[in-house]
């Protein structure tokens, strides 16, 4: 998608040579940039800049992206440690600030490949899910192209949902994919409550745990805080085979289906 490895200085600033076309197929269909993929694709660029893998990132959105929109992205210096480097990133279209990252990156090595201990839900395979129906419009020519997203389990009583989600297109790396299969709260909170079914994200945490390629990832949603105004979300995301890949966290303002 990006090619952050081309950068020239501007100012104390670095800017990438590549920039990001948001089309259809990486919006909503109200043509608005799908947070994950924008926080998916800076993780991709602080992977190229630093040459290190991520290790945690954070991402606050500061206005939507639209269809259309070229998006650049402009680093600061990254701080190097003897473990970490430390990356700010800012994601600027149509000549403003769109998004800031703050990436955490490190060596990638074989005795990083592990997975905490946790207790992997017992749940039917993607194969014997049903495929997610929404009673929203037609969301063809848009992200739901790429997506499969097929729920496993609501539960209402405990504020949580199951899903699997199948991401069908080889836009970013193992550890940006994982950006974009985390944002899907706002989908899983409109199984809890029917009124929504999307949302305005305001902000995300990633935090890899394992660093692998996936089919199906499974994504455990809950939500320990929410009310109409704002919604707080936390998810773990699994390999088929039980290997917990990354955990996450996320804010949103729900919207109403229209």
């Amino acid at each position: 998608m990006t090619d952050g490895s081309q950068y020239h200085i501007d100012g104390q600033q670095m800017v990438s040579d590549q920039s990001l076309h948001v089309n259809d197929n990486m919006c909503n269909r109200r043509g608005v940039a799908f947070g994950g993929l924008l926080f998916g694709a800076a993780i991709d660029v602080a992977e190229k800049v630093s040459k290190r893998a991520l290790f945690s990132a954070s991402i606050h959105y500061l206005r939507p992206a639209m269809c259309g929109d070229q998006v650049r992205f402009v680093s600061g210096s990254p701080d190097v440690g003897r473990t970490f480097t430390f990356l700010p990133l800012t994601g600027v279209g149509a000549g403003k600030p769109v998004f800031n990252v703050q990436a955490r990156l490190k060596e990638l090595k074989s005795s990083d490949d592990y997975f905490q201990p946790c207790e992997f839900p017992e749940v039917p395979r993607a194969s014997e899910c049903e495929p997610l129906v929404t009673n929203a419009a037609d969301r063809s020519g848009s992200i739901w192209d790429l997506v499969d997203i097929r729920p496993v389990q609501v539960s209402t009583e405990g504020s949580s949902v199951i899903l699997w989600i199948r991401f069908n297109c080889d836009l970013l790396g193992p550890r940006g994919r994982l950006a974009i299969l985390s944002d899907w709260a706002p989908t899983a909170f409109g199984l809890l409550d029917q009124r929504f079914g999307k949302g305005a994200s305001v902000d995300a945490y990633l935090r890899i745990i394992r660093s692998v390629a996936v089919d199906w990832t499974l994504v455990h949603f809950d939500f320990p805080s929410r009310s109409p105004s704002i919604v707080r979300a936390n998810a773990t995301l699994w390999t088929e085979h039980g290997h917990v890949l990354a955990h996450s966290m996320q804010s949103f303002v729900p919207l109403q289906e229209v």
